[in-house]
């Protein structure tokens, strides 16, 4: 098996695997597995039993572990991390934790799974085992990179999501001879009961005619009477409605159909694709657009995400995972909500935009607030929906419905021959909403705003933030010393604006973030390990450095007898937890005590936790320092900032 420890003098320093996860709720029905964090395990089997689980295909190691083995692994945990809203994950691997390239088992952990009903879950965290991996590394100057996809079977999936009480139905609607699909329409699902029919949710079709409903055990078993549990199946009995965003019925199913063997008593992943004698013409009753609004930051919920109150709030994020949760924003926020063609209840064409307006330091007031657009140059490329595109005359059947992207701030420029997409015209700082609404090619298309994003917002544009001179930081000094400048928490109104085109009396507000904290603080001339191998300056969005005071002056290769001085400096203003500990030789990793002098800017010297110098055999050794960040774009989180240091005892 690989290893580029063996028989090497050099190699990579870091290994990188990226990839992505998904898991099948039935045949062509994928989800990101968004939310879950992959864990990677060195090998507890002998090498024989290693290779054959890396010979084997992940579909034949699937297993879902107990607590006990998922404890009795834990020490050999070599790295993890967070799979983000596309289902997409990079995870580092340090060369310094003794890893050389070889097989690592592959794990899933998941604190919940998507798009669950906010209901008591019948069962805690899954971890379950997914491959023992032999990645095919290429090294690119001193970093291997390796990829790793893989789609969940649904068998498998669909079990993992029954452990947390979640059901699913799921297909496409269609119409007439050519089975087109019919987007922008809503498809409602409903349990047929004793005494009373359930409702179990909806959803709008996205632009392949596909919807989603989810929902859970208590939907379709209560009846009208609470002590009286009439239905003794084990699942819901479906019949469905389909009717435009405005209400008009299109299909509506009589509750009997729900008897029939197809829809009785289906299990917690059930296609259903139903079918309409014919298409609407104009997507929709267009006078019943659904209400644009803003309402979410990624993953968090303007109200419930955000502890947003002027008065009480924090401005970071709320969240049941508390990795999740006591998070900044920074970087670039995917600004979410629902966005449709016209102004509320009328067909006027609707343009948006969003503005912010930053608190004085100190300052609750929101009534003292001052709005400003977002610059459209501070809104990074945002696809806002499709044109979709109907030609029945195509000779190719994939060219019968088409579609084109609807970028904001896309490329520069026209779009080439035969491009992808097309550009939403921005009008005086407004971005208009496309106004084509006629699924036929010939008529311009259809837009269907399927993505629920509005905005990407590069928040660095939105305030100066501080920019912090390391060049004179040592290790084990405090970040906020010697005149730097001392960074903070900034905190923000976000807020959209609606109106009709270039018609400014008829603005109206459209959902806001009342209070966010947002950090993004530069920390520049940084130089880490600067007695051992020093790296060039470089910036970063926190400091994490470490020294021994035992190689200080150009000692850097002294060996170590008498003493051990790690000092370290962490710093950023929404610092996490700060660990350190000394590895290598023969003797497992050994801990350090960190002192914590601030909870944003922690330094100082560490000591050893539990252990001597001297129980370290004669070898050579390396100091580790780990800081966490806790910020967030709303959808994807920094790794831990990282430094070390190598010494020879």
């Amino acid at each position: 098996m690989t290893d580029y420890r063996r028989g090497a003098t050099s190699g990579p320093t870091s290994f990188i695997l990226q990839g992505r996860l998904e898991g099948l709720l039935g045949p062509d029905f994928p989800e990101p597995l968004a939310g879950a964090r992959v864990r990677l395990y060195r090998p507890t089997d002998v090498p024989e039993v290693t290779a054959a689980r890396a010979a084997a295909l992940p579909k034949d190691t699937l297993a879902v572990l107990t607590d006990e083995q998922v404890a009795a692994k834990a020490g050999n945990l070599l790295a993890e991390g967070l799979l983000d809203e596309d289902g997409r994950f990079a995870i580092t691997i340090s060369a310094d934790r003794g890893y050389g390239g070889a097989a690592f088992e592959i794990d899933v952990y998941c604190g919940t799974v998507p798009h669950l009903p906010p209901r008591p879950r019948p069962h805690g965290p899954v971890q379950f085992a997914l491959t023992t991996l032999q990645p095919r590394w290429r090294v690119r100057e001193e970093t291997a990179i390796a990829a790793f996809d893989y789609t969940v079977p649904a068998r498998f999936w669909c079990g993992i999501r029954t452990l947390f009480g979640g059901w699913t139905v799921y297909g496409t609607v269609s119409a007439g001879a050519l089975n087109t699909p019919v987007p922008n329409v809503r498809v409602r699902a409903f349990d047929v009961d004793w005494l009373q029919n359930d409702a179990l949710g909806s959803d709008l079709t996205n632009g392949a005619g596909r919807y989603r409903i989810d929902y859970a055990t208590d939907d379709f078993t209560p009846t009208i009477f609470p002590f009286l549990q009439i239905e003794f199946v084990s699942g819901p009995d479906l019949y469905f409605r389909v009717e435009t965003a405005g209400g008009t019925a299109l299909l509506t199913e009589p509750p009997s159909r729900g008897r029939a063997a197809d829809r009785e008593n289906v299990g917690h992943c059930k296609r259903v694709d139903l079918h309409l004698d014919d298409a609407p013409t104009d997507g929709g009753d267009l006078d019943q657009q659904p209400i644009t609004s803003f309402f979410q930051v990624g993953r968090y919920q303007a109200t419930t995400g955000i502890d947003s109150d002027p008065l009480t709030g924090n401005g970071r994020t709320l969240h049941v995972n508390p990795a999740l949760a006591d998070r900044a924003f920074f970087a670039t926020l995917p600004l979410r909500g629902v966005l449709g063609q016209h102004m509320p209840f009328t067909t006027d064409p609707l343009e948006y935009r969003f503005e912010f307006a930053e608190y004085a330091l100190g300052s609750t007031n929101e009534a003292a607030l001052s709005f400003a657009p977002v610059p459209i140059a501070a809104i990074g490329e945002t696809q806002i929906g499709v044109i979709q595109l109907f030609d029945p005359s195509a000779l190719d059947p994939d060219d019968i419905l088409t579609e084109l992207r609807v970028l904001v701030n896309g490329p520069p420029g026209p779009p080439p021959p035969n491009a992808d997409y097309v550009n939403a015209d921005i009008v005086g700082g407004w971005i208009r909403v496309p106004q084509n609404n006629n699924i036929n090619k010939a008529s311009g298309g259809l837009f269907v705003a399927n993505t629920g994003l509005l905005a990407n917002v590069a928040s660095t544009a939105l305030a100066t933030f501080e920019t912090i001179d390391c060049s004179a930081l040592q290790a084990g000094d405090a970040a906020q010393s010697e005149g730097r400048t001392v960074p903070r928490e900034h905190f923000f109104a976000i807020r959209m604006r609606v109106r009709r085109w270039a018609v400014a009396p008829s603005e109206i507000a459209a959902g806001r973030v009342r209070r966010m904290a947002i950090s993004n603080p530069t920390y520049t001339n940084i130089t880490r390990h600067p007695e051992w191998s020093p790296t060039p300056a470089f910036s970063d969005i926190a400091v994490t450095v470490v020294d021994l005071a035992e190689l200080s002056g150009g000692a850097g290769c002294t060996p170590i007898n008498a003493t051990l001085t790690p000092q370290f400096t962490a710093a950023h203003p929404n610092l996490g937890a700060v660990s350190m500990w000394v590895e290598g030789g023969p003797t497992p990793a050994k801990p350090l005590n960190v002192p914590n002098p601030s909870p944003d800017d922690r330094f100082g010297t560490a000591t050893p936790n539990g252990w001597v110098l001297t129980d370290l055999a004669p070898c050579s050794y390396l100091v580790q320092l780990f800081a966490e960040v806790r910020v967030t774009t709303g959808e994807a989180e920094p790794s831990d900032r990282h430094d070390y240091i190598g010494f020879c005892r």
